[in-house]
């Protein structure tokens, strides 16, 4: 059985570049649970960042 996520990510002003780090570190680990990113969506002004993320068990 698999189990989908949608996170959304507020980004404050000038807080891109620890976001973009945080994801580095973090997103290598899904795999580690079972998971996946199936998608990774950016507003066009760097503010709100969409992940749909699977779970498979």
């Amino acid at each position: 059985m698999a189990v989908t996520y949608l996170m959304l990510a507020r980004l404050p002003e000038g807080g891109l570049g620890a976001f973009d780090a945080y994801e580095g570190a973090v997103l290598p680990l899904l795999a580690e649970y079972g998971g996946r990113l199936e998608r990774r969506l950016r507003a066009l002004d760097d503010q709100v960042e969409a992940h749909l993320i699977t779970f498979h068990q």
